[in-house]
């Protein structure tokens, strides 16, 4: 047994995660709570992160490696874990992991179950394992100093010194907030995670809030307290990441406690958020992710049009809408859009003139305008069939039909935001029950203009569109809608800005910043969240694209969550929808330019852009484009052409290069390994 002088150690080097800020690689982290606090919930959830190669994040934490990840139950079995995993894995939009190892130890001696457990991470190569629970497994005195130490020393540490993190599950005793036990424990965990319910008796079906506070941690902040909603259904489990509260509130505050805060605070006069946030003690952050909601489902209103917002629990004016008593009004409509992330941000400056087209006269003049360009940027506001709320007041009519007693009017409001959100979700991805309302139009020639099909039919533009190329951030949903709708099929080329932003992602502009079998590795875009304006958003959504490419442009998308079903549109909601599709030509020109600059405009031009349309067309017919069968088949093609192209450089004496040659070298490149970055061509 040897030493080394530090001075050889080197500069330190930064901390490695699997889970950014909770499991740290080789480092214990424990998670403790009372009864039903979710806390084996939490810890299997992070485990299915761990393992899974796709997931991104886990209860709102980014996911940094993966790896096996070895499940030591020592108090339920089989059958209960294998429900809760494939609900969760469900939820969470993945595949069950073949990484995820389960192994029940109910009844075997801590000197038998352990040493078998260390034999089995190593066989396996495990980066992490979940115990649930400690105290069942060791069987020791939680109160003694001396048995909680042993047990860490023989149980726990042998997986430390295999580069194994150890996730510990424990209770909490019934009086205090602390692990249960020696506090042995607190110095040995590396991070330590409080789980406590907020519901307490006032639980709704189907729902539960909880909140995790960080007890401890080596390189983050400490007494950091994340607020989560655990969804359950048949057949999923979601856990939803609310944010942080104010670092102020007690520990007894919830979602609905802070909607409280801002109702009686507003009672008071109108303010602003940094104003509400004063009064009510709530931070902003966390304010960010409520107000919106809350002007949604007219809780409270917007009562001002300047900037920053202004919130009031009276409509502005006289007749406005009064707020929602999920026991009467039954009329709202909320807007359907593919980007569904929410920020309550400053809003840009909106003509107070525009207007949509709504005379079939007036289609004329955007026909023409459309006959004269060969591009057109697109974009479409959409809202959920008529009638869709009677939807969410027969579901709730028939929970309020099942209970005994009157409930408390915070549990009726949860219960029909949760009717409410479930139809919501059921037709807001769906291009063959979304509505359009509107259709905005751009060209570099300076047509900005926006269909109200409510009004006109839209047949005409669409005829002109038809052998354009079109512009537009994630086709295939408003393609796919138009389809439905009205039949439309484009035969035009399509340059899809999401999938632009994908190609330079892989191709160039991506941070490996994502660890997987020891190296560092691009984050895959199409299920990454990034934080913009301070909040969580899709890494493809167009708010964040927008943001990466245009720095100086600020999109708003708060008004996307208002009523688009309303007889007369307002004209700030109107220059919403034409800044929309007026951006689109903007982000283009630069994506486009970015990959041109790395010998990619072959690659848009002649292949991305022309495959789009059919893309969509085998979607809406019921023939989903299979990524790994289009590899299988495509291997031979590129063999085969890969030896033409050969023969005919050999042929040529050495002098042949095609354009096709290049166009089969980068695409191969760029799909297969996303590392190719110089392409010198002669």
């Amino acid at each position: 047994m040897g030493g080394c002088s530090v001075h050889r150690h080197g500069r330190p080097s930064a901390p490695r995660y699997l889970v950014r800020n909770v499991v740290q690689v080789a480092q214990p982290t424990y998670i403790y709570g009372g009864r039903g606090s979710l806390k084996s919930m939490n810890a299997l959830a992070i485990a299915i992160g761990i393992a899974s190669p796709e997931a991104a994040e886990v209860i709102g934490f980014p996911v940094e490696q993966d790896g096996p990840t070895i499940v030591f139950d020592s108090e339920l079995n089989a059958d209960v874990f294998n429900s809760r995993a494939t609900a969760l894995c469900r939820g969470l939009g993945i595949r069950k992991p073949v990484n995820l190892i389960y192994r029940n130890v109910v009844g075997v001696p801590p000197n038998e179950s352990f040493p078998a457990l260390h034999d089995l991470a190593e066989q396996v190569g495990a980066v992490a394992v979940v115990i649930d629970s400690f105290g069942f497994a060791t069987r020791g005195d939680p109160e003694s100093y001396k048995d909680t130490r042993n047990n860490t020393t023989e149980y726990i540490d042998p997986l430390i010194a295999k580069g194994i993190a150890p996730i510990i599950v424990e209770h909490k005793p019934h009086q205090g907030n602390h692990i249960f036990g020696s506090v042995a424990k607190e110095y040995h965990g590396r991070f330590i995670f409080r789980v406590e319910d907020l519901d307490g008796d006032d639980r709704v079906k189907g729902e539960r809030n909880t909140r995790l506070i960080n007890e401890k941690a080596s390189f983050t902040d400490e007494g950091q307290k994340i607020s989560l909603l655990t969804r359950f259904s048949d057949d999923e489990i979601i856990i939803e990441n609310l944010g942080v509260p104010d670092e102020d509130e007690d520990d007894s505050g919830s979602t609905a406690d802070v909607e409280v805060k801002v109702r009686r605070a507003l009672e008071k006069r109108t303010m602003t958020k940094d104003e509400i946030a004063t009064e009510a003690a709530v931070s902003t952050k966390y304010l960010g992710n409520i107000l919106p909601r809350m002007v949604r489902d007219r809780i409270i209103h917007l009562v001002g049009s300047g900037v920053p917002y202004v919130y009031g629990v009276e409509p502005p004016g006289p007749g406005g809408p009064p707020p929602i008593d999920p026991d009467r009004d039954t009329s709202t409509t909320f807007t359907i859009h593919r980007d569904v992330d929410v920020v309550d941000v400053p809003e840009t400056q909106v003509s107070e003139t525009a207007a949509a087209v709504t005379e079939p006269d007036e289609l004329a003049r955007i026909v023409n305008a459309i006959s004269r360009v060969g591009t057109v940027a697109l974009d479409l506001e959409t809202m959920p069939p008529e009638g869709w709320v009677w939807e969410v007041v027969a579901d709730y009519k028939g929970w309020r039909k099942g209970l005994k007693n009157k409930p408390k009017k915070d549990r009726m409001r949860a219960q029909w935001d949760k009717s409410k959100d479930a139809v919501y979700k059921r037709y807001a991805v769906n291009p063959e029950t979304t509505q359009v309302r509107l259709i905005s139009l751009a060209t570099d020639a300076g047509l900005n203009e926006v269909v109200d099909v409510a009004y006109v039919d839209p047949a005409p533009v669409l005829e002109a569109l038809k052998h354009k190329t079109i512009i537009a951030h994630n086709s295939s949903f408003d393609l796919g809608v138009l389809r439905e709708r009205y039949g439309y099929i484009h035969e035009g080329r399509v340059l899809d800005t999401q999938h632009l932003y994908i190609l330079h992602h892989y191709a160039e502009a991506g941070k490996p910043s994502v660890v997987r079998e020891d190296k560092r590795r691009l984050p895959d875009p199409t299920k990454t969240k990034v934080e913009v304006d301070g909040t969580k958003v899709g890494m493809t959504s167009l708010k964040a694209v927008v943001k990466k490419y245009l720095p100086g442009v600020q999109l708003d998308k708060s008004i996307q969550a208002e009523d688009w079903s309303v007889p007369n549109l307002p004209a700030e909601m109107v220059a919403y929808s034409l800044n929309d599709s007026k951006v689109l030509l903007e982000l283009e020109a630069v994506l486009r330019d970015r990959l041109e600059a790395i010998g990619m405009a072959d690659i848009v031009e002649y292949i991305e852009s022309r495959a789009t349309p059919a893309k969509v067309w085998m979607e809406r017919n019921g023939i989903p484009a299979n990524k790994t069968l289009a590899e299988e088949m495509g291997g031979p093609v590129f063999r085969r052409g890969g030896q033409s192209l050969k023969e005919a450089y050999s042929a040529s004496g050495g002098c042949y290069r095609s354009r096709w040659s290049y166009m089969v070298l980068d695409y191969r490149r760029t799909r297969t390994s996303g590392t190719y970055r110089d392409r010198r061509r002669p």
